[in-house]
């Protein structure tokens, strides 16, 4: 069986009560906005709910921490008063941003904020949110298949000069940005999962490993962890589902049966 399409998989085990796993992006999905009934019914089903972290500590905790460079550190150090003038208008005029409040924000975060945006992530705060919401409200069990500092370190690790580089793509054609990441969107709701991860592959290029693989490795590692403990419907980021590497393959590959649930 490929994998290679569908974004909501059905885990069965060796428990009689089957497993979730659905792959979101990070913004608003019209589609699966639209897909929150069913969702919540088979949310309904399990006696758990898994994201990506823990959205109730993560929260909690001073996104200073979570989101910026280690004190005194800032992007700019690297490039000129005149070239950052340069960025910061071309920021403000597209996406009513003003890099200046944001220097010391890791760019990559910074230049997924932007296309966030220009996406339309709604106050709601996307799909991911909105689940554990649901979740939370019927009482279930929550928590994160990463912990916070497995989540947010491998960003770390990547060169600012190569987030840099991503950060100043995107401001150098913000409309083929939009167009670029509307496509993405679009090829997401139809539900073209290899097409999503080889997105997010080509994007992060050399540091998939340490942005993909390995947080793969955690994740799967979590669920195979709590999955023996009763139904569970898991959530995470939809170019971690396929590959190689992917979510689907190791749980296959763990002994588990894999079958794509239409709603």
């Amino acid at each position: 069986m490929g994998f290679s399409r569908g974004m909501l998989w059905k885990i069965t085990g060796t428990l009689p009560v089957d497993s979730y796993l659905l792959g979101t992006l990070h913004v608003r999905s019209d589609v699966l906005d639209a897909c929150l009934p069913a969702l919540e019914d088979l949310i309904l089903q399990c006696e758990r709910f898994a994201a990506e972290i823990d959205v109730d500590a993560s929260l909690q905790t001073d996104g200073n921490l979570l989101f910026q460079m280690p004190a005194g550190q800032s992007w700019t150090d690297g490039i000129s008063d005149r070239k950052f003038q340069k960025l910061r208008n071309r920021a403000k005029r597209s996406f009513g941003v003003d890099l200046t409040a944001h220097v010391h924000t890791y760019p990559l975060l910074l230049a997924h904020q932007l296309l966030a945006k220009s996406a339309g992530l709604d106050e709601q705060g996307g799909l991911d949110l909105r689940l554990w919401r649901i979740a939370k409200g019927h009482g279930h069990e929550c928590f994160g298949l990463e912990g916070l500092s497995e989540h947010f370190s491998p960003i770390a690790q990547i060169p600012i000069t190569r987030q840099l580089a991503w950060l100043k793509e995107l401001l150098r054609d913000p409309p083929a940005a939009r167009k670029q990441v509307h496509h993405l969107i679009s090829k997401y709701e139809s539900g073209d999962l290899a097409y999503v991860y080889r997105w997010s592959k080509r994007m992060l290029g050399p540091d998939r490993r340490n942005m993909l693989y390995a947080r793969n490795e955690v994740m799967f590692q979590k669920m195979i962890q709590t999955i023996g403990g009763g139904p569970c419907f898991y959530t995470c980021g939809a170019a971690h589902l396929y590959g190689a590497y992917g979510l689907l393959r190791k749980l296959k590959h763990a002994g588990y049966r894999l079958t794509n649930y239409e709603i």
